[in-house]
């Protein structure tokens, strides 16, 4: 408001933000929606940009939205996730799908399989797991 102690003046209200968020455009873009605390990977592949994140939701804008919200689904990555990159857990059957962690997971950027039907067996090969690796990994 522009009174003394403000950081800078303007013409909001006191519960009003300074500052318009520069990121306001990514709301109505295509985008993966998810929460940060989960027991299991919730991911939600908004197409429309109709859906808005509420607080303890975030959300990814990109390329090749589709690939990895199916991704981000499978048991592959989730083991990978948990096992290496969600920095413990929390109680017996919750983690963080924290974004720094998320950013790091190795997933390929010139993957190009569209065969979602298949995309466990495809991230399974793209990895050469053995088929030791693919068992202990489904049985977590």
């Amino acid at each position: 408001t522009g009174e003394k102690g403000a950081r800078k003046k303007t013409n909001n209200q006191w519960f009003e933000t300074q500052d318009t968020i520069g990121y306001w455009e990514d709301f109505y873009k295509q985008k993966i929606l998810y929460s940060e605390i989960v027991r299991e990977p919730q991911f939600y592949f908004d197409k429309e940009g109709k859906f808005f994140p509420e607080a303890t939701t975030f959300l990814m804008t990109g390329k090749n939205l589709d690939f990895l919200y199916h991704v981000l689904h499978t048991k592959v990555i989730t083991y990978f996730f948990k096992t290496f990159y969600a920095g413990g857990g929390l109680g017996e059957e919750g983690y963080r799908y924290k974004k720094k962690f998320l950013e790091n997971l190795p997933i390929p950027k010139n993957f190009t399989n569209t065969n979602y039907d298949n995309i466990e067996l495809s991230i399974c090969k793209l990895y050469q797991l053995t088929d030791e690796e693919i068992e202990f990994i489904n049985s977590q």
